[in-house]
């Protein structure tokens, strides 16, 4: 009797090895130690795909990045907020510059206007000055005469020029003023001087209502000086323009003016 003799058992397969291999390998490998600390996770990026072990973390994580992001918006919207409010208050600032700027311009025009109507004021009082004196020439003694076209010569505002025109003009305007001044005061000193000789040539008459001639004016009636209407045998003086005052009355109105209380003309100008 033959003995049996097993056959050989067939090398493991491949997959048999796969097999073996993974079941040894998953019995064999310990799970790697996952960072369970918060403020790690915070530094890190937010994890996707985690594990159900890691998902109340990283909400947590994620909880807090949002949190820090609607932070910095409000931080942006509070410091944008607070720019437009600079460049408002900056607008602000500058149309009140403006506005000051404006003011300040139209008053330098006018004050530019008052100078303007000045210097022509003053010439215009140049012109009638130096006129008047060249009309009364014979009124002044030669020498007062002289000094006087001197002082105007100097003083003609035409004769400035250019060089600071404004603060000549304001100069010449006094000046000016000042002269006629001093032309009136000459003039009337010259006449109380000589005035009693002149008045003295004037005829005399006594008032008398029967010889009271028809008159275009009131002076045959009263005197204008006093106000006062004539009275029978009153002495009155008539001065060359025609018109009557009463003698004390026309010698101490003729002591402080030569032109006639009535018509306001010279007396001097009518008896030439």
């Amino acid at each position: 009797m033959s003995s049996f003799i097993p056959p050989p058992s067939p090398p493991p397969t491949l997959e048999g090895q796969e097999n073996s291999s993974v079941v040894s390998n998953s019995r064999s490998c310990t799970p790697t130690p996952v960072p369970t600390n918060l403020k790690n996770l915070q530094e890190s990026q937010p994890v996707v795909h985690t594990t159900p072990l890691l998902a109340p973390a990283v909400a947590t994580v994620q909880t807090a990045e949002a949190e820090r992001i609607e932070e910095r918006r409000k931080r942006i919207g509070l410091n944008s907020q607070n720019d437009e409010s600079d460049v408002q208050s900056s607008e602000e600032e500058e149309e009140e510059e403006t506005e000051e700027e404006r003011s300040n311009r139209e008053l330098l025009e006018s004050e530019a206007l008052a100078r303007q109507l000045m210097a022509e004021e003053a010439l215009l009082s140049y012109q009638v000055a130096g006129s008047y004196l060249r009309d009364n020439a014979d009124a002044f003694d030669p020498a007062d005469l002289a000094a006087l076209e001197q002082a105007m010569r100097e003083e003609d505002p035409e004769a400035e020029g250019d060089i600071e025109e404004e603060e000549s003009a304001e100069m010449d305007y006094d000046q000016l003023l000042e002269l006629g001044d001093r032309l009136g005061d000459v003039k009337t000193d010259r006449w109380k001087l000589r005035y009693q000789s002149v008045i003295s040539t004037f005829p005399l008459h006594k008032f008398s209502l029967k010889s009271l001639k028809p008159s275009p004016d009131d002076s045959e009636l009263k005197c204008l000086i006093c106000q006062c209407e004539y009275e029978e045998n009153e002495e009155l003086i008539r001065l060359p323009c025609g018109h009557v005052f009463h003698k004390d009355c026309g010698v101490e109105w003729a002591g402080r003016s030569d032109l006639c209380a009535y018509c306001r003309t010279s007396v001097e100008e009518v008896k030439k």
